[in-house]
């Protein structure tokens, strides 16, 4: 969960390029998790034409369920 707060804030203020170091890790750590949900997503005509990428948001909150689901 924490690499995906980090992934979000990082992106927002990288810049233009976009290539730190930084952010290239956490993007291949993360995206294996939030590309199936983006996927999901762009199936809804609503969420289709977007400029809001709500994958993050979702895929947090499928993270949240599963963890109150599954104590450790």
């Amino acid at each position: 969960m924490l690499l995906l707060l980090a992934r979000a804030i990082v992106g927002f203020f990288a810049g233009e390029d976009g290539e730190s170091g930084l952010l290239l890790f956490l993007f291949a750590v993360t995206e294996p998790v939030v590309s199936p949900v983006r996927r999901m997503l762009a199936r809804i005509p609503l969420l289709e034409e977007s400029p809001i990428d709500f994958s993050f948001m979702a895929t947090y909150l499928i993270i949240m369920i599963v963890q109150t689901a599954l104590p450790l």
